[in-house]
């Protein structure tokens, strides 16, 4: 019984640490990934100007192989913004008060606890 106790915890610290290393990986991935939007940012600029400028009624240019079309699509509200200017804020509070609290799990190694702790108790 004490073998198999002592098996589960194993794999309990190995699924943390697991999980620990997923999540560096992902806020790494995050970081790179902005930084790679922000490169690309002024190129696309740079390819809807052109593709405004030389596409026509169409708004359709063909360059080196490549056909840049513009398609108007439906824009995006910044639903928070904008109900904060029709309803208020305090109104925008009180729901978010209400709304449904959820779980999240926080993960810290000991030593970042044990010296919390100890400082609180200073």
């Amino acid at each position: 019984m004490a073998k198999k106790i002592a098996e589960e915890e194993d794999v309990l610290a190995i699924q943390i640490k697991h999980y620990l290393e997923l999540e560096d990986n992902r806020k790494t991935l995050n970081r790179l990934a902005g930084s790679v939007e922000r490169q690309g940012d002024p190129i696309y600029e740079d390819l809807l100007e052109h593709t405004r400028a030389n596409g026509g009624v169409e708004k359709e240019v063909v360059h080196a192989g490549y056909r840049l079309t513009i398609h108007t699509v439906e824009g995006t509200v910044k639903w928070k913004d904008e109900f904060i200017k029709l309803a208020g804020a305090a109104m925008a509070e009180d729901l978010q008060s209400k709304a449904e609290k959820r779980e999240k799990l926080e993960i810290e190694p000991l030593a970042a606890v044990v010296a919390s702790k100890s400082r609180k108790a200073a």
